[in-house]
Parts: C-alpha cells; sequence; structure tokens
C-alpha cells in the first residue's frame, strides 16, 4: 500500500514536470 502511494506520487511529480516543460517550450515558441 506504501509503495504503490509513493510510486503514484513520484508519477505525478514527473507528470506535473513534463507537463511544465511543454508549457515553457510552448510559451517559448508561441
Amino acid at each position: 500500500m506504501f509503495h504503490d502511494s509513493v510510486s503514484h506520487y513520484y508519477y505525478h511529480i514527473c507528470e506535473v514536470t513534463i507537463f511544465a516543460s511543454t508549457a515553457e517550450l510552448f510559451c517559448a515558441f508561441h
């Protein structure tokens, strides 16, 4: 249960990081 929670937590961080990078690139090339 704990391991699953941690995996989900890190996955969320990765998802947010990717979204932020994509948004940054979009703004840079817009």
